[in-house]
């Protein structure tokens, strides 16, 4: 018979020791990466101290000193860390590509609406040749 209340206090232990572990591995590779005068960001703190990137973001006191040690405020990396400029400029470029893809689109419907009549131009001389 299954017991009805497992002690799952050995696991909810493990779990919290286990994430006070990457935090620490966090912050050493923060301080490694300092020290040695390598970049400090997402990915090189990431890399170094076997933590995803995720959980970097998910930590709010790890996520401000990496964005701080990159130059970028905290509120910046939720968006990505793109200036309002930088996404100006992404908005125009899809923008003229949607336009460059509705021109290739109408072209096409042209073909194939020229394609049609010469069909049926075909298909036509062929019954009358019967």
């Amino acid at each position: 018979m299954a017991n009805k209340h497992p002690d799952v206090s050995g696991l909810k232990n493990n779990a919290i020791q286990k994430r006070e572990l990457a935090i620490a591995r966090g912050w050493a590779a923060v301080r490694s990466l300092q020290a040695e005068g390598v970049q400090v960001n997402f990915s090189s703190v990431s890399n170094r101290s076997g933590v995803s990137k995720s959980f970097l973001y998910g930590h709010s006191e790890l996520r401000t000193e990496i964005g701080r040690l990159r130059g970028i405020a905290p509120a910046d990396i939720r968006n990505g860390g793109r200036s309002d400029e930088s996404k100006n400029v992404i908005i125009q470029a899809l923008k003229n590509k949607l336009e460059e893809l509705r021109g290739q689109n109408r072209r096409l419907r042209a073909e194939n609406e020229f394609l049609k009549s010469q069909l049926m131009s075909n298909l036509s001389d062929s019954y009358e040749k019967l």
